[in-house]
């Protein structure tokens, strides 16, 4: 599976007229077009129009093809770890919250201070236990 962070894209952010474009990328060109929808707040935006009829936010150039992501069967990257790398990110971020390390941030409430240091801990526990998922089958081996 392709992850969507390593394709060149087009976002309709970027594009202010509706209309068609055509778009170059590694010799091969695409034509593309721009629909502009009444949002539900109030006023409208630019989406693109796929191949496939669907309305998007970003087209993926992917070989000769200019396509929206459930074309290409993209996937994010957190979608493509296992439990035990998604657990080591997911600590890392809990531990940015706590840039004093043990100690409670000044202005931090108490409760929230205490759910983080909490779900450190959960994560730490989910590390151990994908660790041993993978490790008991490798031991049972070396038998």
């Amino acid at each position: 599976m392709l992850i969507t962070e390593q394709l060149q894209h087009i976002d309709a952010k970027v594009f202010s007229l509706e209309g068609s474009r055509i778009a170059d990328w590694n010799g091969y060109s695409a034509t593309f077009e721009f629909v502009r929808l009444p949002s539900n707040v109030g006023g409208s935006q630019l989406w693109l129009h796929c191949a496939c009829g669907r309305t998007v936010k970003r087209l993926y150039f992917y070989r000769a093809w200019l396509r929206c992501r459930h074309c290409l069967q993209l996937g994010y990257q957190s979608q493509l770890v296992d439990g035990y790398t998604r657990q080591i990110w997911r600590e890392d971020r809990l531990r940015k919250l706590l840039p004093c390390g043990a100690r409670r941030p000044k202005g931090m409430h108490l409760k929230t201070y205490r759910r983080i240091r909490e779900a450190i801990r959960n994560a730490q526990e989910m590390q151990d236990y994908y660790f041993c998922l993978v490790a008991l089958p490798i031991l049972r081996r070396m038998r």
